[in-house]
């Protein structure tokens, strides 16, 4: 859930368990509630969060940047760290976004943007405002009927960035496609609206270190979908998941699970280039948040 600033007024957002566990937001932020069966589960990503356990007097404060987790049945409540992002900031600044030829030094963790035509018009990259929250905004129209490609990257050298003593690695995206004019992601299944993509070197299963080739990791989304054209729902290259579709317009928070042990992926090593982009012919697409996120270690830059 996310809660914008500036909106000129005090908050209280309260949710309610059917067991009578209660959640209360009282601040600009970001937060994830889950609630399964006789658990209730609250990250406080940035904000003011407090949990209200049913028949107890008093509260229990969740601070910034950490998880609590109740179980209702036996009243016991246990707290960690939340999941680290490893690419520092989950959002979009000016401070952390930079034209790809740009030629100053910037951090580790600037993206770098731009946009590749085969022919006009340009597609192009700007840092948004849309419904209250800071966002990427990937933007092509004027009848386009030719490939493009507009993204932002993150590239962490030849030696990658090491991830080999991680045991959670997830990547975690919130977006609204408002619109594109291909069916699906394309005749080939590689032009989505939204793609993530994750170069890395692998760990070699036979020697548990660093295998030799880079691979990659790719998931797209998209919200038209024209099924009579039979398009494919993935792209042909390895590593490339299942495209989802979502509802066009609409904000959808994407999560991928622990890429460290999803059986069809090679375990990664070191990654070297983290990108996100749109791809296709029109398109219309805002992202609010990339993450890397890892179980509360960053691991520093090999």
């Amino acid at each position: 859930m996310y809660i914008p600033q500036n909106l000129g007024r005090d908050i209280l957002i309260t949710l309610r368990t059917t067991q009578g566990t209660a959640v209360w937001l009282t601040a600009p932020g970001q937060y994830s509630i889950v609630a399964v069966g006789t658990q209730v589960a609250v990250t406080n990503n940035g904000g003011e969060a407090v949990l209200i356990r049913p028949g107890r007097q008093g509260s229990d404060r969740i601070p910034a940047g950490e998880t609590i987790i109740y179980q209702v049945d036996t009243d016991a409540l246990d707290t960690s760290l939340a999941l680290t992002s490893l690419i520092g900031s989950r959002t979009f600044t000016p401070e952390n976004v930079a034209d790809y030829n740009d030629p100053n030094s910037r951090s580790a963790y600037t993206w770098r943007c731009n946009s590749v035509e085969n022919d006009a018009p340009d597609g192009i990259y700007r840092l948004l405002t849309e419904d209250s929250r800071p966002t990427m905004n990937f933007y092509r129209d004027d009848g386009a009927v030719s490939h493009a490609e507009t993204s932002c990257s993150l590239s962490f050298g030849t030696q990658g960035f090491d991830v080999s003593r991680l045991t959670y690695l997830s990547v975690r995206a919130t977006f609204k496609i408002a619109g594109h004019s291909l069916s699906t992601c394309g005749s080939q299944g590689s032009e989505c609206p939204l793609m993530l993509r994750m170069d890395y070197y692998p760990v070699d299963s036979a020697t548990n270190e660093r295998g030799g080739e880079l691979v990659s990791w790719i998931h797209g989304f998209f919200s038209t979908f024209r099924p009579e054209l039979n398009y494919p729902l993935n792209c042909d290259s390895a590593g490339c998941t299942q495209h989802e579709i979502v509802n066009q317009d609409t904000w959808y928070i994407y999560e991928s699970g622990n890429l460290l042990t999803q059986p069809l992926l090679p375990r990664p090593d070191a990654i070297t280039v983290f990108r996100f982009y749109a791809s296709g012919h029109e398109y219309e697409v805002y992202v609010s948040e990339i993450s890397l996120l890892a179980d509360g270690h960053e691991i520093p830059l090999g």
